[in-house]
């Protein structure tokens, strides 16, 4: 599972709360998950809708709007870790409940396709257990956002 994760300027000090967010302003790509989840939750701050990522962070490096809301890993290497991202962070929890990221992230695999599914649920699960995955995580991801 990904989490999902708020981004805002560093030392900005928010409460990520509906009530520490009342009156701010959220940017979040539109026809995501998280629209409709911050509608539905975060009633007192203006959610600006965004057709896509770079333009939410265009705004936020302008000032115009107060924090984005986003996968944390693809918030991680697609805008902290570079340049434009230096000035910012993750504020507040991860957010991982089910109703915002669902049962988490999957592999489709084509219907009749057993053998195929079942090598790749070993494959997954081998690499879990002998400390593969634990590898390439640690190489690969500057933080753990998976507590593993």
């Amino acid at each position: 599972r990904s989490p999902v994760r708020f981004v805002a300027a560093k030392d900005s000090d928010l409460d990520v709360s509906p009530e520490g967010l009342a009156g701010k302003i959220i940017g979040v790509q539109a026809g995501t998950v998280y629209e409709p989840w911050l509608s539905d939750n975060y009633t007192e701050s203006e959610i600006r809708a965004y057709p896509t990522v770079d333009e939410h962070n265009a705004d936020l490096l302008s000032g115009r709007i107060d924090l984005i809301i986003g996968d944390a890993l693809a918030l991680l290497g697609g805008f902290l870790e570079t340049d434009d991202g230096e000035a910012y962070e993750f504020v507040g929890p991860d957010l991982t409940d089910p109703a915002l990221v669902g049962d988490g992230i999957g592999i489709a695999v084509r219907q009749g396709e057993d053998e195929l599914r079942e090598a790749l649920n070993t494959a997954i699960a081998t690499i879990r257990e002998n400390g593969t995955y634990a590898e390439i995580n640690a190489r690969y991801f500057a933080i753990d956002i998976y507590g593993e």
